[in-house]
């Protein structure tokens, strides 16, 4: 999908300070940068949907582990990393503190938790679009279930530990604005988050360029932006959505403020 408009901002607590020296970075950054194509090599994990089996509004946390993931990939290189690791939603919301449910979240909250406790693997803790903070309670963020020989098939659910080195942790992460200082972060770096609005017209988006007047719009969605690039003179910043569709091409201003994940 693409994007532009006006501003898109997504205010973050920050835990540690990101000294990335953009000004230095900038230099050498392409006019176009894409890390679903990078040479015909895909570094991008596979497009979610938050919304199955029911709806539910985790775009917060799909964005922001979505991101972790594919640094993740990009730094393994996605020749290593196979299919590369995606870690659990379900447990993002269901033990963090601070982090969101269904009916909303917000980055900073995801890479707080992952930097706290780590993020695990999907297949510990699965996703189901709805809020249980309970079962975490219960089970802990990964968990597995055996069958009773009983009449009614029953099954009991046990936490199961996982090796720390099956943790995965966010070092550092903090705040980018600025087009230069965005482009030079997504290709030195790998994929950001951003909050923007999310009306009819990126629920009906098929392709080509989707134009974003952010000066008559709130954010009320969250997506990773993956890359940017310039259509027929329109720049625009790619993104990766968690709706179960293709990615989008997203044209916006340049003064924009985005969240972003360092390292894992």
């Amino acid at each position: 999908m693409r994007f532009s408009g006006s501003v898109c901002v997504l205010a973050l607590l920050v835990a540690t300070v990101v000294c990335h020296k953009y000004s230095e970075q900038a230099n050498g950054v392409p006019e176009s940068w894409d890390w679903g194509n990078v040479d015909g090599k895909n570094y991008l994990t596979g497009v979610k949907n938050q919304h199955t089996p029911v709806y539910c509004g985790s775009c917060w946390a799909f964005s922001s582990v979505s991101s972790v993931a594919d640094r993740l990939r990009i730094e393994r290189d996605a020749l290593e990393s196979g299919p590369g690791e995606y870690f659990s939603v379900q447990a993002v919301m269901d033990c963090g503190e601070n982090t969101g449910n269904c009916n909303g979240g917000d980055a900073p909250g995801v890479f707080e938790y992952a930097q706290l406790n780590g993020l695990v693997d999907e297949t510990c803790y699965s996703y189901e679009a709805r809020n249980d903070p309970a079962k975490c309670v219960a089970y802990g963020d990964c968990y597995t279930c055996n069958w009773n020989r009983t009449a009614t098939f029953a099954s009991t659910c046990f936490h199961t530990p996982i090796p720390e080195k099956k943790r995965y942790y966010v070092e550092e992460y903090g705040t980018v604005s600025g087009e230069e200082d965005m482009m030079a972060e997504i290709f030195h770096h790998g994929p950001i988050v951003c909050g923007v609005w999310a009306g009819p017209a990126m629920e009906d988006y098929t392709s080509g360029v989707l134009m974003w007047d952010g000066k008559k719009h709130h954010a009320n969605h969250d997506i990773e932006v993956v890359g940017y690039g310039v259509e027929d003179g329109v720049k625009y910043w790619r993104v990766k959505n968690s709706w179960g569709n293709a990615s989008i091409s997203l044209s916006l201003s340049l003064s924009l403020s985005l969240s972003l994940p360092s390292y894992p």
